[in-house]
């Protein structure tokens, strides 16, 4: 464990897959291999879901480890808790396995401290979440379940469940698109994997409960396209999670996106972004241009290349149409409807104006007539093409 901790986190009871192991070895996995088999279901329970499904989830030390006669593995261990989460637990937890899980090797000792996700808690009696991989943080290295991105220290992810609690905890639309672009979020691979899974999770956004000048549709346009500009390197989980987001941002944007990602090494980001450019795309044509994910490379390379020469064709169309559109919302009277047309803009011109979207109105009027200019001229090269 980095820094010798770790964290438990206690979950509602949910039955998954082998493999306890926290030290146990594991074989190099392809990274076409993530998410495919057993592996998928650490994107279907992924760790925004870890934070919510759980019952409690504890910071500690564990205190001591009972095991078993047969062999040396742990049947139970005592977990001294220095601060807990979601749920005020008792200051000692006696942790037991989920039944019938075949928690394999375990190597956990006295000396560091822990996060663990639990299932349920009982008076003093905690049942860990699934398994060791999903329950017990933080991970030493990526293997079949988790990413590098998932790979942090024991104080970031702490950081980090404390920021998703105070997301979730508000009722404002407002608040919760400042917290998820915040640089606790963005800028550190987990932070991104979170906030993206975080937006793109419908049970974290009621309506009937959240308020607010904007709106979900806003807030996940502002935070795709805060990622986009930034230009990082993003963790695959973090791409995954961005792909369907992508639905929200202007389609001259997302498109050439989506076409990027037919071509990725990974068969399930190739996948997540076929899906969304399949259905935009359907507006102009049902073709899918012979794409398949699982086709030879040069196979695809041939589908990539229809899909960009489609894109060429209509590209033209959907500018006209998209950029009027960004430009009157630089005028809107929501911050962040201003902000996240201001960032389309940059993805799309590869320029930037100086726009501010909390700036006073004779700036923000300033830098609305440099993007206009800036329209004018794309739009005299346009027409000598």
């Amino acid at each position: 464990m980095t820094n010798g901790v770790w964290i438990i986190i206690l979950v509602l009871g949910v039955s998954y897959e082998s493999a306890w192991s926290i030290a146990v070895q594991q074989k190099p996995v392809k990274s076409s291999d993530r998410f495919s088999g057993v592996g998928m279901s650490s994107y279907r329970i992924s760790f925004v879901d870890l934070v919510f499904r759980c019952q409690s989830i504890a910071e500690g030390r564990v205190s001591e480890i009972r095991r078993s006669q047969q062999g040396n593995e742990p049947e139970s261990f005592g977990f001294a808790v220095t601060r807990s989460f979601r749920q005020t637990l008792p200051a000692h937890l006696q942790v037991i396995f989920p039944e019938k899980e075949n928690h394999g090797v375990v190597d956990i000792d006295q000396s560091g401290m822990y996060l663990l996700f639990f299932q349920a808690v009982i008076g003093d009696r905690a049942t860990l979440y699934g398994n060791a991989r999903l329950a017990v943080w933080p991970h030493l290295k990526a293997d079949w379940l988790f990413s590098e991105g998932h790979v942090q220290p024991l104080d970031v992810l702490v950081q980090i469940i404390e920021e998703l609690l105070k997301v979730d905890s508000s009722d404002s639309y407002d608040d919760r698109a400042r917290m998820l672009t915040d640089s606790i979020f963005l800028g550190n691979p987990l932070g991104e994997i979170a906030a993206l899974q975080y937006a793109n999770s419908q049970l974290r956004w009621p309506e009937e409960r959240l308020r607010g000048t904007t709106d979900l549709r806003t807030v996940k346009r502002l935070l795709a396209a805060e990622i986009l500009v930034a230009n990082r390197p993003l963790d695959i989980y973090a791409s995954f999670a961005l792909a369907d987001l992508m639905r929200e941002l202007p389609l001259s944007v997302a498109f050439p996106k989506w076409i990027t990602g037919l071509s990725d090494s990974d068969v399930a980001l190739r996948d997540a972004s076929f899906a969304p450019l399949k259905t935009e795309a359907e507006r102009w044509t049902n073709d899918d241009f012979g794409y398949d994910s699982r086709a030879s490379e040069q196979e695809r390379r041939q589908s990539i290349a229809r899909w960009q020469r489609w894109f060429e064709g209509i590209k033209v169309t959907l500018l006209k149409e998209e950029v009027a559109d960004l430009l009157r919302q630089l005028e809107s009277q929501v911050v962040f409807e201003r902000e996240s047309a201001d960032l389309a803009l940059q993805l799309i011109s590869d320029q930037n104006q100086k726009f501010s979207a909390e700036d006073n109105k004779v700036n923000r009027d300033a830098a609305v007539k440099r993007w206009e200019e800036w329209w004018k001229r794309k739009q005299q090269e346009l027409k000598k093409n």
